[in-house]
């Protein structure tokens, strides 16, 4: 059976500020089926949702989220609890590719652990410690879901190209702790929760740019389209799928 958002939704955007993030905040707000949309970002005063919460008072939250930081996450985490009491779908959104700082690396020789620490802390390990401290407000739900925004390239048996060293290991270990995650809510009775990975293909980012000029622009999506696209993905999966990796199409892809 599709996991449909039922009335009086709540919704969990980790990563809102720009991007798909902001999209997902976005559609979600214009859904009357969703009472309450909860947002994170590193700046939020300095960001859109600013003035998203000035049009949305009553329906939109928005906590400071360092996902680097462990004191940072345990605020976030305390704060989202304090005042909420329940979660109907969390979205892990937030990704970091390159910065002025940082290159996807070519070679294993251009590893470095400095780099390695932010990005899998980025796209890694800051997401699953906030879902873990944030799974009470699933529970007993009748359909929840957790969504964590992968990647193709974090794909080991589809990768044929090499290179993005840090890039795809960080999102290899995402896939691994969304299985992980999957499997152990699967035998806990009081969740009924899909736990999944989505690529939302290329999409029209800061994240992306600098590597989409060759990209066909039927496969380049604005992040409306990809957050889109995504929704309806996870509007047509069941508790069944819950454990795998799927495209912005609905298609499974391999771990």
């Amino acid at each position: 059976m599709p996991l449909q958002f039922p009335n009086n939704s709540s919704v969990f955007v980790q990563g809102a500020s720009e991007g798909i993030g902001l999209a997902f905040v976005k559609n979600f707000l214009k859904d009357e089926r969703i009472k309450k949309v909860i947002a994170s970002s590193r700046n939020s005063q300095d960001s859109v949702l600013s003035d998203l919460i000035l049009e949305h008072p009553k329906k939109l939250e928005i906590y400071n989220l360092d996902l680097e930081n462990q004191s940072s996450i345990n605020d976030c985490a305390d704060q989202i609890l304090k005042f909420n009491h329940e979660l109907d779908c969390l979205l892990n959104v937030s990704g970091l590719l390159h910065s002025d700082l940082i290159k996807p690396e070519k070679r294993v020789r251009d590893l470095n652990i400095d780099n390695l620490n932010k990005i899998f802390s980025v796209n890694t390990f800051g997401p699953i410690i906030l879902t873990s401290k944030l799974l009470p407000l699933l529970k007993g739900r009748t359909h929840s879901i957790i969504a964590n925004i992968s990647a193709r390239v974090g794909s080991i048996e589809d990768n044929r190209s090499g290179g993005w060293h840090s890039y795809r290991s960080s999102k290899a270990a995402l896939n691994m702790l969304t299985k992980n995650l999957a499997i152990e809510l699967s035998r806990n009775k009081k969740f009924n929760t899909l736990c999944v990975a989505l690529h939302p293909g290329t999409v029209d980012t800061e994240l992306s740019k600098p590597f989409s000029k060759n990209t066909e622009p039927s496969n380049l999506f604005t992040p409306k389209e990809s957050a889109e696209n995504l929704l309806k993905v996870i509007s047509s999966l069941s508790i069944e799928d819950s454990g795998n990796f799927f495209d912005w199409s609905g298609k499974q892809i391999p771990w």
